[in-house]
């Protein structure tokens, strides 16, 4: 049985991306726990509200070249067209250069007023949003590297790249808070990180570019992104923009209602607690990352009965996966978290077993991106997450601003520590919706598809 399975390449690329996944996500959490502890909640609360501001002006960026490109190239790849891998790659180039430096200006001229309205008590959370932001640059370049590793399925590069990248993350970010103990400090940081593994994911593309399917070099990428044309490419890039975009916004609006209604502390409390619940899905992110090559490879070459099949399977084992890690974790969390990160984080531990529901929502729900995207069905997948928005996010600033919750439990909270669990039950009504939605969209599109083929037989 074992060796069957081990003979499916999308079984043995995913054990391999498993395995740099753990690797990188133990590093991450030693890193995470020693941040923690050294910061305490009212300092990685301003690190936290910082990178949520910055993230919603990236919200803005409606081009959606981070998202398409992993359907166009993963669809050029399966029809063998050399063109249109070259023109995606030049185009994302492109593209993300005018974003990012556009984002960099608006963030530091309209960012600040906005972070001082907002943030009163904690006036330097857009001056730290703007330095954040120097990072997205570099980051965009990483991504492309990436992406053209991942939609050729070289998942051992893809695996090791994530390792090494994580390692750099954790070495930068140690030895920053170890000389300072600030929010400035992290942001230092991720500046180093970012540019440095920037370059390395570079100087990998330009050594393994080469195989079956020949990417582009460099230098015929740059030249392209001076001509390529980027039209072809947005509608469906703005598409799937907004699409990725308002994801992004179920957990960073919780996160500044947090934090501008109740302040820093609670924020911390709350983005500790997101940040735990991301490392917990390390056991099942692997099959997601797969699925990302293999979804719209499998549309492009038509086989719409197969992926059918394969999906189901896939999705039971997400379910059944999602849920075993999570609960697990909820368990273990009013004994572990307390012991890792001493006393003063006990407050987090409420936020942190609530938002084990939205893990487990998002493993579960997570591969329906993909499949929606790759089926062109992104508008009707919108129209269901601008509908999760509207019913549960004025909820949400009612039970946020009205602290609903402090007499519904037993357990001693503070104040801090009963908001940071209204923006937790705030974040996981917002992912049900959403995903009990897409989900339904998704499965009629692909079930439809399968149809139409098998009655063409």
């Amino acid at each position: 049985m074992m060796q069957r399975l081990l003979q499916s390449k999308f079984v043995r690329d995913t054990l391999t991306l498993q395995i740099g996944k753990v690797i990188a996500t133990g590093l991450a959490a030693l890193s995470t726990l020693l941040v923690l502890r050294l910061l305490g909640p009212d300092e990685y609360g301003r690190f936290a509200l910082a990178q949520s501001f910055m993230a919603l002006w990236v919200a803005l960026d409606l081009t959606g070249i981070g998202s398409s490109i992993n359907t166009h190239l993963g669809m050029a790849i399966g029809k063998r067209d050399a063109d249109a891998v070259l023109d995606a790659l030049a185009v994302f180039l492109k593209i993300a250069l005018v974003v990012t430096l556009a984002l960099i200006v608006l963030i530091a001229t309209l960012g600040q007023p906005l972070a001082q309205l907002l943030h009163a008590d904690a006036g330097d959370i857009g001056r730290l949003a703007l330095l954040l932001a120097f990072t997205l640059p570099a980051d965009y370049a990483y991504a492309l590297a990436i992406t053209s590793f991942q939609s050729r399925r070289q998942m051992r590069t893809v695996a090791m790249a994530q390792s090494l990248n994580q390692l750099v993350l954790t070495l930068c970010t140690i030895t920053a808070v170890l000389i300072q103990a600030r929010a400035e400090s992290l942001i230092m940081a991720r500046l180093v990180y970012s540019y440095c593994t920037m370059l390395g994911a570079w100087l990998a593309y330009a050594w393994l570019r080469g195989g079956e399917m020949p990417f582009p070099a460099i230098g015929a990428l740059l030249r392209r992104a001076w001509g390529v044309s980027p039209r072809p490419y947005l509608r469906f890039g703005f598409l799937n923009a907004v699409d990725k975009n308002l994801s992004n916004l179920y957990t960073q609006l919780p996160l500044q209602l947090v934090g501008a209604l109740v302040g820093e502390r609670a924020a911390g409390y709350l983005s500790s607690a997101l940040t735990l619940t991301a490392q917990a899905g390390v056991l099942t992110s692997a099959v997601f990352d797969n699925m990302q090559a293999v979804v719209p490879q499998m549309v492009g070459r038509r086989d719409f009965a197969g992926l059918r099949r394969n999906f189901g399977r896939v999705l039971r084992v997400l379910l059944a996966g999602g849920v075993v890690v999570y609960a697990a974790s909820a368990i273990a969390a009013p004994f572990a978290l307390p012991l890792l990160l001493g006393s003063e984080w006990a407050n987090a531990v409420p936020a942190f077993m609530v938002l084990a529901i939205y893990g487990a929502l998002t493993t579960f729900g997570g591969i329906f991106g993909p499949l929606y995207r790759a089926l062109d069905l992104v508008r009707p997948a919108v129209a269901a997450k601008i509908a999760a928005l509207v019913i549960a996010l004025p909820f949400g600033y009612w039970l946020i601003s009205s602290g609903a919750l402090a007499g519904m439990t037993t357990a001693a909270l503070s104040g801090e520590a009963v908001a940071a669990l209204d923006g937790a039950w705030t974040t996981v009504l917002l992912f049900a919706i959403s995903v009990g939605l897409t989900a339904v969209i998704g499965l009629r599109g692909l079930n439809a598809a399968a149809g139409t083929q098998s009655s063409q037989v």
